[in-house]
């Protein structure tokens, strides 16, 4: 494999991966928030906008999946739309049905955000057959001196693995007393369920903190390899940067219906 195709390669499967994750997510949450509104409310537009949400989200992945690119665009059209709609309807319901309606609605949109993404970009331009230019890697040879870490760099490694081991051990105690304070007011005040999901949506970010920790405080104490711990530190950011990018996601839609439920 050249040096060309491996860094377009790594783009295309993280794009792949995003846009699985967009659909998936979606359609497992629509279908199973669907069947749960309908049997809270007996509202029967609910369970019509699940059947049509599966229908839509089957059929734009598999277009898009197949390299129409009108149907790229299409999609993003109508995900705005939809997010506009939505948000309307959120933000004046007055009744648990329109919660539930506005929220069916918020499942295209994530979908439509995932294909938004330019690393779905990058794989549905593969997808057309398109050419992709590889984007230019910053050389490691520059940290490094005779094939070792530079002491300059060694002592930034040591800052970077304290201050990633400092914020998951935070980010761990935040969503472990986000949980403990959440059953605490369930059980005292019969409210609390919006604190548990935004800490467990968070908390996947803190293992892979850690884990970029460690390998930042392995890097800078032990030698050999360097450029093969360089790799795996890129990669491993590139799951927080994930991670990081779809518990914002999930927290911000959380707090649009928090509010919209006021």
């Amino acid at each position: 494999m050249s040096d060309h195709a491996k860094p377009v390669d790594d783009r295309v499967d993280l794009g792949h991966r995003l846009f699985l994750a967009g659909f998936f997510f979606p359609l497992a949450v629509g279908a199973l928030t669907a069947t749960i509104g309908f049997g809270l409310t007996g509202n029967l537009v609910i369970p019509l906008l699940g059947l049509t949400n599966v229908i839509a989200l089957i059929f734009a992945a598999n277009t898009l999946h197949q390299g129409n690119k009108p149907a790229e665009k299409i999609v993003k059209i109508a995900g705005a739309i939809l997010l506009i709609a939505a948000l309307a309807i959120l933000f004046t319901s007055q009744n648990l049905a329109s919660y539930f309606i506005g929220e069916q609605m918020l499942m295209f949109v994530i979908f439509a955000a995932a294909v938004a993404a330019p690393s779905t970009g990058v794989f549905l331009a593969h997808q057309r057959h398109e050419v992709i230019e590889a984007v230019e890697e910053v050389p490691v040879e520059s940290i490094l001196v005779g094939g070792a870490l530079s002491e300059e760099a060694k002592a930034a490694a040591k800052t970077y693995s304290l201050l990633l081991r400092l914020a998951g051990a935070v980010l761990v105690l935040a969503c472990v007393g986000g949980i403990a304070l959440a059953i605490w007011l369930l059980m005292s005040q019969g409210y609390g369920w919006s604190l548990i999901f935004a800490s467990l949506f968070a908390l996947p970010s803190a293992p892979v903190l850690l884990t970029l920790g460690d390998r930042w405080g392995f890097l800078a104490s032990t030698k050999g390899h360097e450029k093969a711990h360089l790799t795996n530190i890129a990669a491993d950011a590139q799951v927080l940067v994930n991670c990081a990018s779809v518990s914002a996601t999930l927290l911000a839609l959380l707090a649009i219906l928090e509010l919209a439920m006021r």
